[in-house]
């Protein structure tokens, strides 16, 4: 399989999370291209000019672009600085997105951590994650190809659905009213992130996979949420929505209890 084709933490805390700022060079010709093109849709289709303008300068008049960007100097620092929002379930449902981190969620910072950990297992890249300067929910850098991968995120409330909630449905909901949002303008390019916090019970990737609207329009789809609490170690489960290898691939991340290191493995 090819993997990706409280608020009571004030300013200083959030400082802490990130120990490196620098200038990230993309060279991202077709990204570029891309950009420009969305900006065009969305001016053609009357949705906003503000949002084409921003998009149109997105593109740059080059196809190498320099932005700032901050990021973690290691995935043993990341984590470790993402545990008291971890452990604070609430402030990844509802906490205060973070400035220092370009306006990046709790809960959107663990899940592109977990989809590091997890890409970075299998050894097909090299994956870290670094806040979008350009006002998305962060982008993974590959530090073997140098290749930037956009992410979109969207989660499902612990609340949605009740308790008969049907983890299936809540998925692909949450998948649909992302790609209803812009359509392929909107979605192309981006690897949409869903963070799964409902109930719902047990679900079955390959079914959701089979389901999902065709086209996506996304280049990606993966889900993560909590498997549960053992041992004072934090399970999550770890999805992407993909059947080109026949099943979804399925993986767990487990985070021991001091928050040092973790373990993935493969189930599917």
């Amino acid at each position: 399989m090819l993997l990706f084709g409280k608020d009571m933490y004030i300013l200083s805390k959030e400082m802490a999370w990130w120990s490196e700022v620098a200038d990230q060079t993309y060279n991202r010709v077709d990204l570029a291209a891309e950009q420009l093109d969305v900006a065009l849709s969305l001016f053609l289709e009357k949705q906003s000019l503000a949002s084409a303008l921003t998009l149109a300068g997105k593109a740059g008049p080059a196809a190498v672009m320099k932005h700032q960007v901050k990021r973690f100097k290691s995935m043993e620092i990341a984590l470790r600085e993402l545990e008291p929002f971890v452990r604070d379930g609430m402030h990844l449902q509802s906490g205060k997105r973070f400035e220092q981190m370009g306006r990046m969620r709790s809960r959107e910072a663990l899940a592109n951590w977990l989809l590091c950990a997890v890409v970075n297992h299998t050894g097909q890249r090299e994956l870290s994650f670094t806040s979008d300067p350009t006002g998305g929910d962060g982008i993974l850098e590959d530090a073997k190809t140098g290749e930037t991968l956009l992410t979109e995120h969207v989660m499902v409330p612990r609340h949605n659905g009740g308790e008969d909630a049907d983890a299936h449905a809540l998925v692909l909901d949450a998948i649909n009213q992302k790609r209803a949002k812009g359509g392929e303008p909107y979605a192309r390019g981006k690897t949409l992130v869903v963070f799964l916090d409902a109930a719902g019970g047990e679900w079955f990737p390959n079914r959701v996979a089979k389901a999902m609207p065709d086209p996506s329009y996304f280049d990606d789809v993966w889900v993560v949420g909590l498997y549960g609490i053992e041992n004072a170690e934090y399970v999550y489960g770890v999805t992407q929505l993909d059947l080109s290898s026949g099943n979804a691939p399925v993986y767990t991340v487990r985070i021991n209890s001091d928050f040092t290191s973790w373990v993935v493995k493969e189930f599917q």
